[in-house]
This record gives C-alpha cells, structure tokens and sequence, in this order.
C-alpha cells in the first residue's frame, strides 16, 4: 500500500476494513519517516482517503531492494494507462499530490490537483500545514508528532 510501511501495516485493518496484510520482511518491522507523517495524518481524518502511488512500483538502487531512487520519465509514462484508468473507473474528483514530482504528473489526467510538500528532506513542518489545511484540521495539529518519533 502506497505510503505505508511494515511498522503501519497493523493499523491499516481499523482504518481500511478489509484490507489485510502482514509484515513480508524478517526481523522487526522497519518504520519509515514519510510513512510516519502519513499515518498520523491518517489517524486524524474521519474518513481516509485512497492512497496510491503514481508509480506503483519501488524504484531503487540496483541490488539494494531497501533504497530508493526517483522513477524515469520513461518508467513513468508506462503507467499512464493505469492511472487513467484507475481515476475513471473510481471517479477521482481531486488529487492530493504529495511532492512536486507527483503533483506535475498527476496534472494532466485532467481532475483537481493539490500538492503538498514532501515530508522529506526537510519538509515535515509545510506537510504538516498543507494537509491541515486540505482537511480542516486543527491548527495545532501541524505539531503533531508521528509514530516514527
């Protein structure tokens, strides 16, 4: 699932019945500083939204499956098919993009498009603002301190 990491997987069954998944690695669940943000933004909405890569895949390192790398222009342009669809098929009527790069993709399957600071490298305090203000959230809730922390 799309911004969710192993140490999250256990939540997502309150928050997403249905949805069943276990920890796929060995060892103790590994916990991810964006997926950390996400879900205590998550904790705090009344209905959550769907969540989704724009690249459904883990582009990383070659031979190094626990990093992570930016997807190619190409990479990207063989999933726009399935996005399309993905947001036809389910009547998407806004995107909240998160990060620049998505939001400059996500821009030409033609529905609203909002985007908000990655929490990355440096951006958790403007992600934390842009998604409370996209949900009405309380104004303290920027201080918010994720799970990770």
């Amino acid at each position: 699932m799309a911004l969710t990491d192993e140490y999250h997987l256990p939540e997502m069954s309150k928050l997403y019945p249905g949805c069943v998944s276990k920890q796929v690695t060995r060892g103790p669940a590994i916990a991810e500083r964006t997926a950390a943000e996400i879900w205590s933004i998550l904790r705090s909405l009344e209905i959550p939204p769907l969540l989704w890569n724009v690249f459904p895949f883990h582009p990383h390192e070659p031979g190094n499956p626990f990093s992570n790398r930016k997807f190619t222009a190409r990479e990207l342009s063989q999933v726009d098919e399935l996005n399309n669809s993905l947001i036809q098929w389910l009547g998407i009527k806004r995107i909240v993009a998160i990060g620049q790069d998505a939001g400059h993709y996500a821009v030409r399957f033609g529905v609203p498009v909002e985007t908000i600071r990655h929490p990355s490298y440096g951006g958790v305090k403007d992600f934390r603002a842009g998604m409370a203000r996209i949900y009405a959230l309380e104004p303290d809730h920027s201080n918010v301190q994720a799970s990770l922390f």
